[in-house]
């Protein structure tokens, strides 16, 4: 009975492996994740890539910025001039206005008036206005007085225009609205190429030094005024 017994218990025994160090490699060793293969094992593999470029937009936010200070300093200097001048036009230059009559003082008090459709008037019109498109300096700072006014009526050689309406002579400081203008040819004050303006029929004290009065000497000469 022992016997029998014995030989069961034998037969129920584990047999003894074949490798032990494997077994007890199995048993207590690090378990390893799975290779993984495909796409994602590629993935994983491949070396980190390089830092994305800064987009274009972000390096021109301080353009931007600096466009919008410079576009503001520019809008207060605008408006700055335009309300001490009174005209939101005053960098404009050019003057098509032809005048409606025109008088040249000559000769030592001689007077000739001159109207649309006499042989003067078209040349001593355009000289008047490429003149005053030329632009305006600056204010002279200086007074036209009536004594002033006469010698240029009596003594010297001068220019009187006349408007049917009031004209405004772009420029950085005020000029007003005029309805005639007088440019001294020679005499008192011509060193200073000014236009004398007037409404209301005085003139007015301080009158505009232009950059030039040439094209009104050239014609009063080609017409032999002077």
């Amino acid at each position: 009975m022992s016997h029998t017994t014995s030989k069961v218990q034998n037969a129920n025994a584990v047999r003894p492996s074949a490798n032990p160090s494997a077994d007890y490699a199995r048993a207590h060793g690090p378990v390893w994740p799975k290779a993984r293969t495909g796409e994602a094992s590629r993935r994983e593999s491949a070396p980190p890539s390089e830092a994305q470029p800064v987009p274009t937009g972000d390096r021109s936010k301080p353009l931007k910025a600096l466009a919008m200070v410079g576009g503001f300093i520019v809008l207060m200097l605008y408006g700055t001039i335009a309300f001490t001048s009174g005209d939101l036009l005053w960098f404009v230059k050019r003057f098509d206005t032809s005048p409606a009559h025109i008088v040249v003082y000559h000769d030592g008090g001689a007077r000739t008036e001159i109207s649309p459709g006499d042989p003067d008037f078209a040349p001593l019109a355009q000289a008047i206005q490429s003149c005053i498109s030329e632009g305006l300096e600056r204010p002279s700072g200086i007074g036209f007085s009536d004594a002033s006014l006469l010698d240029a009526y009596t003594r010297y050689v001068s220019v009187e225009a006349y408007f049917d309406r009031p004209v405004k002579l772009h420029a950085w400081f005020n000029t007003e609205e005029s309805t005639r203008m007088l440019f001294p040819i020679t005499g008192r004050h011509s060193d200073l190429s000014l236009v004398v303006l007037g409404k209301n029929g005085k003139y007015l004290a301080s009158p505009p030094v232009l950059k030039t009065i040439e094209p009104l000497r050239e014609a009063l000469r080609d017409l032999g005024y002077y």
